[in-house]
């Protein structure tokens, strides 16, 4: 099972699930040697299981698309290049570049599952509930740009789920 991107979140699922063999991806600018050795730590593992990979870059992604069939997408969109832009359709692109470079890898004869995805956002996309309890039924309303992106994301993986494949599932945290 593949991390994509190993921040608070997926430092957690490390020490939850000791036994899960996970491989973890970090930005290159983000993997920083104690980060990096700590992650390992936490992994039981060797250095190759802890991967620097820019999920911005299609040959990244088929790189990723090679380490496994099942990937836990705990990458946040990309910070908008001007406060006019609330979200970017980054994260969608490397979902879906990811599908490809998986899809491909398939057809080019490498025994692969189809993969399945799973996103994880947040609850900021419910944005203030004003103290009411909040469940998988209500209204999105993200008010803060974080649960905006994070909100747009989840809406354009919609699209995933016309590749080959089970639908991306989405989790909110």
């Amino acid at each position: 099972m593949v991390l994509a991107g190993c921040g608070q979140v997926g430092t957690t699922l490390l020490k939850l699930y000791p036994s899960q063999h996970f491989t973890a991806t970090l930005k290159p600018e983000s993997a920083h040697p104690e980060r990096t050795t700590h992650i390992r730590e936490l992994m039981h593992t060797t250095p190759s299981k802890t991967l620097c990979i820019n999920l911005d870059k299609t040959a990244d992604l088929a790189r990723l698309a090679s380490l496994g069939n099942r990937v836990i997408w705990l990458a946040p969109p990309s910070t908008p290049s001007t406060p006019s832009t609330p979200s970017t359709p980054s994260t969608h692109c490397a979902l879906y570049r990811l599908g490809l470079a998986h899809t491909a890898r398939r057809a080019q004869g490498f025994q692969a599952q189809l993969l399945q995805i799973t996103y994880i956002s947040t609850t900021g996309v419910y944005g203030d509930a004003a103290g009411n309890w909040i469940d998988e039924r209500s209204v999105c309303n993200p008010q803060s740009e974080r649960g905006k992106r994070r909100h747009a994301a989840e809406t354009s993986l919609q699209g995933l789920v016309k590749r080959p494949g089970p639908p991306p599932k989405t989790l909110r945290t």
